[in-house]
């Protein structure tokens, strides 16, 4: 048998041997709502979501087809997940949810943008939450990887810790995991899977080749899933304060929490439709907490400066200048969402909580890096923070 890439794409095998003959349990003959949730690898409109979508709607029978749903936001982790399922209300408009955060989470970790602990809050969370929601809604987690050495030199070795947090977590709630890099590596081989990218694209397959073969893979293993035990009701949670319930302060109260001036704006394209706040320097947002700031949700823009949140007595300061600006002289503005430091902006009792923009870069002694922010390349008179919503865990007043 050939090894290659061409012969893999188009054979039966890569298809799952007459695809709708499968033993699994989904019912993919049958028209399904399927949400795809993710980051980049899920907004590419060439990507593997596209030829599996293909892939899928061709075993409905009778030329029907599946409503499928895209709930997604490049370089973005699970956090960010668990926050979309409560804002979109994923899972009551979903009998199938495919969650693809993996190469972000593997990223974030490694370089200990978000700890393995917030991680595993994450992923409880998110099933604990869909399940709550529609306990019929299947789940179906999937484990993919960047092309960097490090993580595919682990996933050969079977010692990836993210990987195994996936199945611990997954294989507790009856949650199947597709593991899609560690099928082609293990099966294939390094070189193999090294061969799927592009020399210039290490977190996203080549398309069309690289997009099929994982779209293929992935349409085989949901066409041959075995029933687990099914979900009968919630185990004891893994982890007591998991973020199966963030909560989310949105624009209608974040309007009268502003002190000084702001104004509300829509940014609108053909991939979403976000309203939001612009607040400059002179202008804060203020509420008290009892709990703890997950993220921001923003309009990251070249004018994105130095942002101060306090927290009671706690306080971290991080850029909300996107770095890909530097690079991309066409782009003015993006929808993003940023996770803040685990366990820094947290309060057992109500306390003052204060966002501002830093009047100053020589007020900055040192910022908190988050991933793809770096420091802002625009005059400080000039920096604003455009907020789409906060997520945090608690209770505000």
């Amino acid at each position: 048998m050939t090894d290659s890439l061409e012969y893999f794409v188009n054979s039966r095998e890569a298809l799952g041997n007459g695809a709708k003959k499968g033993d699994g349990f989904l019912s993919l003959t049958s028209p399904m709502r399927i949400a795809l949730m993710g980051n980049s690898v899920i907004v590419q409109k060439n990507g593997y979501t596209k030829h599996l979508m293909e892939m899928l709607n061709a075993l409905v029978s009778d030329g029907a087809s599946h409503q499928f749903r895209k709930h997604c936001l490049g370089a973005t982790s699970m956090t960010f997940g668990c926050y979309l399922s409560i804002r979109d209300d994923i899972a009551q408009n979903s009998d199938l949810i495919l969650v693809d955060f993996c190469i972000s989470d593997r990223v974030f970790s490694y370089d200990d943008f978000i700890s393995e602990l917030t991680l595993s809050k994450a992923i409880e969370g998110l099933i604990r939450h869909i399940k709550s929601c529609n306990h019929q809604c299947n789940i179906i987690f999937l484990n993919q990887s960047s092309n960097h050495p490090d993580c595919v030199e682990k996933i050969a070795k079977a010692e990836c810790k993210i990987t195994t947090l996936y199945n611990l977590i997954c294989d507790y709630y009856g949650v199947p995991v597709i593991d899609v890099a560690g099928t082609i590596i293990i099966n294939r081989g390094q070189d193999y899977f090294k061969k799927l990218y592009s020399k210039d694209d290490p977190f996203h397959v080549s398309e069309p080749l690289g997009a099929r073969i994982v779209a293929n893979l992935i349409c085989r293993e949901l066409i041959n899933l075995k029933e687990t035990d099914g979900f009968q009701s919630f185990p004891e949670a893994l982890y007591p304060d998991n973020y199966s319930n963030l909560k989310i302060l949105k624009l209608e109260q974040l309007e009268y929490r502003i002190q000084g001036k702001y104004k509300r704006d829509r940014l609108q394209n053909s991939l979403l439709k976000e309203d939001y706040i612009t607040i400059k320097q002179g202008s804060s947002i203020k509420f008290r907490l009892k709990g703890k700031l997950i993220g921001l949700h923003i309009i990251a823009t070249r004018t994105g400066g130095y942002l101060t949140i306090k927290v009671g007595d706690h306080k971290v300061t991080i850029s909300c200048y996107y770095e890909i600006y530097s690079q991309q002289n066409d782009w003015n503005s993006l929808c993003w969402f940023i996770n803040l430091p685990d366990d820094q902006l947290s309060s057992d009792d109500f306390v003052e909580v204060d966002i501002y923009i830093v009047k100053d870069a020589s007020e900055v002694e040192n910022y908190v890096k988050r991933p793809a922010y770096t420091k802002p390349e625009s005059e400080p008179d000039n920096w604003e923070l455009n907020l789409i919503s906060i997520c945090y865990q608690g209770e505000v007043e």
